[in-house]
């Protein structure tokens, strides 16, 4: 019958000696002894035993509900089972989020090396709706604990000044919501990529160079709304991204 040492397990299972000596004390697997040297020796039942403990150990299960693992019938192997199915089944969810937040932020910081590259594009706002930002209002509270800035806008009417309102994007309007701004159909734009200095609000002569460059093109500004894209480093300094369109008259 072939017998494993120590050494092997803890290499077959990647996991640390000290553990194996843990276990071992706590009850939860029992290797043999040698006669000759008192070497811990396991044999192929109890490698698979400690495969077990190793796989339940890696679903979160305390050393404490392993302890009789041994003693265990089916239905409780089961239960066990089953209730870590649904914890996985949970965690699965919750990083398929993740995984997607990664992609868009990708995406933003792809449309910032777009959009630098045009200027004054035709293109209208990929969303219909914009309310008002309400630091108190649970629904804002949702929209960045879905780790999710880019729904985050500014709207800026210019008439007879400049101001600007923090939004945030909804697919949907509802009663309870007030609208800032809603796309119609009859409104024209222009497109461009908004790089105002992280550590200074936006400057209305940022805009105001804007409106001068689309007033030579032919343009009058109706008003601005500006999608975050994201904050990096350039030239030493800290920059917004803002993805920005110019309603035009």
């Amino acid at each position: 019958m072939e017998l494993f040492s120590i050494n092997d397990i803890a290499k077959i299972y990647s996991i640390p000696k000290s553990t194996l000596r843990y276990w071992e004390e706590k009850g939860l697997i029992q290797p043999e002894r040698n006669a000759e040297n008192d070497y811990r020796m396991y044999d192929l039942k109890e490698l698979i035993h400690t495969g077990d403990i190793v796989f339940y150990r890696s679903l979160g299960f305390s050393i404490k509900q392993l302890q009789n693992y041994r003693e265990m019938s089916g239905r409780q192997l089961n239960d066990l089972l089953t209730n870590a199915e649904v914890e996985v089944e949970e965690e699965l969810t919750k990083l398929k989020l993740i995984q997607q937040v990664i992609k868009d932020r990708k995406e933003k910081l792809s449309e910032i090396s777009l959009l630098s590259e045009t200027e004054y594009v035709i293109a209208a706002p990929d969303f219909e709706y914009l309310i008002a930002y309400a630091y108190q209002d649970p629904l804002n509270y949702a929209a960045f604990q879905e780790n999710n800035p880019s729904n985050f806008t500014l709207y800026l009417t210019l008439e007879p000044h400049i101001q600007i309102q923090e939004g945030l994007i909804i697919s949907e309007k509802t009663k309870n919501q007030t609208l800032i701004w809603e796309k119609q159909p009859t409104m024209q734009f222009r497109q461009i990529l908004l790089k105002i200095p992280a550590d200074i609000p936006i400057a209305p002569t940022i805009i105001e160079k804007q409106q001068k460059e689309l007033e030579k093109l032919g343009y009058q500004t109706k008003a601005v709304i500006a999608r975050y894209l994201g904050t990096t480093k350039d030239d030493e300094e800290r920059f917004e991204y803002y993805k920005a369109w110019f309603e035009i008259e």
